[in-house]
C-alpha cells in the first residue's frame, strides 16, 4: 500500500514551461526564401539517386556487354572444334573469332565510355544544384537582415 501511495505522488506533478513570448512568424518573402531552400535540397537528393540509378544500369550494361562477348566467343569456339580437319571452314571460323573479340572490345569500350559520360553528367548536375542551394541559403540570409 506505501508503493502505491510514492507511485500515487510521482504522477501529480506539473512540468512548467519556461517560454514567455510567442512564436516570430515569418514574412512571406523568408517562407518562399524556406521553400527555395528546401526545393533545392529535394532537388539535390532526387538528382542524386537519378545518377545512382542511372549508375548501375550503366554497369549493368557493360556486364551484358560482356556476357554477350563470351557467348558468342564460346559459340564461335565450338564450332572451330566441330570444324577440326576442315581448312576452309577453321580460316573463317578463326576469322569470326577475331571478329568477335573485336566486338566484345567495342562493346565493353562503349557502355565504359558511357559510365563516364554519365559520371560527368551527374557531376555537372549535382554542382548546379549545390550552386542553386547556396544561392537560395545566401538570399534567406539577406532576406532576414534586410527584415523582409
Amino acid at each position: 500500500m506505501a508503493a502505491m501511495n510514492f507511485i500515487q505522488v510521482l504522477e501529480g506533478r506539473v512540468l512548467f514551461s519556461a517560454s514567455g513570448h510567442a512564436h516570430k512568424v515569418d514574412s512571406p518573402t523568408v517562407a518562399a526564401d524556406k521553400a527555395a531552400i528546401a526545393a533545392a535540397q529535394a532537388m539535390i537528393v532526387s538528382d542524386r539517386a537519378a545518377c545512382k540509378a542511372t549508375i548501375a544500369a550503366d554497369k549493368a550494361a557493360v556486364a551484358e556487354a560482356v556476357q554477350t562477348g563470351r557467348t558468342a566467343i564460346a559459340q564461335v569456339k565450338t564450332q572451330i572444334r566441330i570444324d577440326r580437319g576442315n581448312t576452309a571452314a577453321l580460316a573463317v571460323d578463326r576469322q569470326q573469332l577475331e571478329a568477335a573479340k573485336a566486338t566484345l572490345k567495342a562493346n565493353v569500350l562503349t557502355a565504359k565510355t558511357q559510365i563516364k559520360t554519365d559520371n560527368a553528367a551527374c557531376k555537372a548536375t549535382l554542382a548546379t544544384d549545390r550552386v542553386t542551394l547556396v544561392a537560395s541559403r545566401k538570399k534567406l540570409k539577406a532576406d532576414r537582415r534586410s527584415g523582409a
